[in-house]
């Protein structure tokens, strides 16, 4: 039959062990944000981070571009993107992004993958 006074002992350790990992996970610093250049004169800057990029995209890395965006009188809009032409910067791996230098606009913020980095194969198309 087990001693009762050994499993006392047991416990003690497990609890301490336990009290010491959760004072240390508490103790881990938060991301270092990192600050956003000053913007020159005429220009403005657009910085932030992707918090959840694990959730959607685990493969290569990813960007960010501004695509312009065109609304009409009645608030409803459209954008366009040329991932070659807008203003595009990488996303890093702690997942902050900045662009800089951008002309004052409207714009909608678009990330994902570079367009260099993939290819598409649609098969085979018919047409009508």
């Amino acid at each position: 039959m087990p001693n009762p006074r050994t499993k006392a002992q047991l416990r003690k350790p497990i609890w301490l062990l336990v009290l010491v990992l959760l004072v240390l996970s508490a103790c881990s610093p938060p991301p270092v944000e990192k600050a956003a250049p000053a913007p020159q004169p005429g220009k403005c800057v657009v910085s932030g981070r992707v918090t959840n990029i694990q959730d959607f995209w685990q493969e290569t890395s990813l960007s960010v571009y501004l695509a312009d965006y065109y609304e009409n009188d009645s608030g409803k809009g459209f954008f366009t993107l040329d991932a070659y032409a807008e203003p595009a910067g990488q996303v890093d791996e702690d997942g902050w992004f900045v662009l800089a230098d951008l002309a004052p606009g409207n714009y909608v913020l678009v990330v994902g993958p570079s367009p260099a980095d993939q290819s598409l194969d649609l098969g085979e198309i018919r047409l009508k």
